[in-house]
């Protein structure tokens, strides 16, 4: 897959690799796999761009995958 860049804009989320604040900017390649989770104190606003589609894991998500790649054709 691509690279994903994330930049926090409000509130903070967690994930495996750490705790990210407003400001922080993330960098994942296509090996990363990660689960975001929003704290709970307020709100996370990001903004993310990748490079190629994401791949959901969830169950939800999986059911959503396909709808996912057939915007980037």
């Amino acid at each position: 897959m691509g690279d994903e860049y994330t930049v926090i804009l409000e509130g903070s989320f967690s994930d495996e690799a750490g705790l990210y604040h407003k400001g922080d900017f993330l960098l994942r390649d296509a090996s990363d796999q990660h689960t975001p989770v929003a704290t709970l104190d307020k709100y996370c606003i990001c903004l993310a761009v990748t490079e190629a589609p994401i791949q959901l894991t969830g169950f939800f998500g999986r059911l959503l995958n396909p709808f996912i790649r057939r915007s980037y054709a």
